[in-house]
């Protein structure tokens, strides 16, 4: 009985001892953690936006709502944006980034993106709701959360680059030699080789280099030694992107060398022997009315038998087209070289129609 006695409170003391070291512990944890329990609710400290309430952004820039709470928790609180009026054409297309205040910190950014677009506008209007939209969340704040509406005015994007476009396809019906599996009456099968007519591309059978040369020393048998802007990538369109820097004011030719062509080359013949491969120019500002399309001249375009400089080692070089800078801003024009056809028409080839040809 005595020893029972014994046992039983030194299991007393060893479990008192236990309370009290978890207790020491979880007081210590809670000094070095510093942070407000759920219970201990928050208000904003700090909000602010970016540009402020009733100044204007551009096309493609970003609205910022930044806030701050008073003190850290162990929660998260994520914040928000609504839309909700104004006339800019592109509501279904504002980006919207919600920000989250992360357990133990106290800041975040919302972010609202106006897209640019390529339209000529006046200026727009966009109205703008902040604010915390989970119940649950509203209840971590001291007092009710206001829901502020903010109103921007948003300008016309202007860009600085010109986009020059160079595309050249077009259909073709060629001759090309197909195999053709036939089954006999005895029922064995042989493969026969037989001439048909087919429909190519222009864009995955021609490939143009083009360079822009000053109009002054320009030598239609060497474009490339005077160019200063080249587009020659094997792709289809080719694509300059010029600045207001790229070049000073005055005229330049748009001028082309064909590299190859393999519809003069892979095809047993072409049903159209007239046909010409005239390359198109389209030039664009972004945000402005510039909008101007220029097709080559037929007195430039080359035939469809022309073959180019990496099929026979000659090729052919002209010009598609004018370019004008003027104070940084660029026009384009068609090139009226028919007077000159013979001094720009580099080694034009040719071959006899053939019978399937018209």
């Amino acid at each position: 009985m005595k020893y029972t006695n014994v046992y039983k409170l030194l299991s007393l003391i060893f479990l008192l001892a236990g309370i009290i070291s978890c207790d020491t512990l979880r007081e210590a944890d809670q000094e070095v953690s510093e942070v407000a329990s759920v219970a201990n609710k928050v208000r904003i400290e700090a909000f602010s936006t970016n540009p402020a309430d009733g100044g204007a952004i551009t096309e493609g820039q970003v609205i910022e709502f930044n806030v701050t709470i008073d003190q850290p928790i162990e929660r998260s609180i994520s914040f928000n944006a609504k839309l909700m009026g104004g006339n800019t054409d592109d509501d279904d297309h504002v980006g919207i980034t919600p920000g989250t205040i992360a357990p133990f910190y106290t800041s975040t950014t919302v972010t609202v993106e106006v897209p640019s677009d390529w339209d000529v506008e006046d200026d727009e209007a966009i109205q703008l709701e902040f604010g915390v939209y989970g119940i649950a969340e509203r209840y971590l704040f001291v007092e009710d959360i206001e829901f502020p509406v903010f109103d921007f005015t948003i300008k016309n994007y202007v860009s600085d680059i010109f986009d020059l476009t160079v595309e050249w396809d077009q259909e073709i019906e060629v001759m090309e030699e197909q195999e053709v599996e036939l089954t006999s009456d005895a029922g064995n099968e042989y493969i026969i080789i037989d001439t048909l007519e087919t429909t190519v591309h222009a864009a995955d059978e021609v490939d143009y280099d083009f360079m822009i040369c000053p109009v002054d020393g320009f030598d239609i048998e060497d474009p490339w030694g005077s160019a200063i802007i080249s587009a020659a990538t094997g792709d289809h369109p080719e694509v300059f992107e010029l600045s207001k820097d790229s070049l000073p004011d005055g005229e330049y030719y748009l001028a082309y060398d064909l590299w190859s062509n393999g519809i003069a080359t892979d095809y047993v013949s072409i049903v159209d022997s007239t046909i010409l491969l005239p390359a198109m120019a389209n030039l664009v500002r972004q945000g402005t009315d510039l909008d101007i399309d220029v097709t080559q001249l037929d007195e430039q375009s080359p035939n469809v038998y022309t073959q180019g400089g990496d099929d026979n080692g000659i090729g052919k070089t002209g010009v598609v087209a004018i370019i004008t800078v003027t104070n940084g801003e660029y026009s384009i024009s068609a090139y009226d070289g028919a007077a000159n056809k013979s001094a720009f028409i580099k080694g034009e080839v040719s071959r006899t129609p053939s019978k399937h040809e018209k």
